[in-house]
């Protein structure tokens, strides 16, 4: 599993902070720019590169933070919602 997280989000985590999940947004046709998320143990780490994969933002929650997650399953994409 390790082999698929990119290295600058192991750079962002903690010693003792394991990514559970990782998955990378689906595309239907070529593209470079890919959205991810990675859910560890401790926060949920969204990554969004932008520019040709030059700059990548990040927006981290903690769990302690959300409130509720809905997730829109639908024929052709999903959506996940925090509150």
């Amino acid at each position: 599993m390790g082999e698929d997280i990119p290295a600058d989000v192991l750079a962002l985590m903690d010693r003792d902070e394991k990514v559970s999940l990782y998955l990378k947004q689906k595309k239907y046709h070529p593209a470079i720019n890919i959205e991810s998320v990675a859910i560890t143990n401790k926060r949920i780490i969204f990554r969004k590169p932008s520019a040709l994969t030059l700059k990548k933002s990040y927006t981290d929650y903690s769990f302690a933070d959300i409130l509720n997650v809905t997730m829109d399953k639908g024929p052709l994409r999903s959506t996940l919602k925090l509150t």
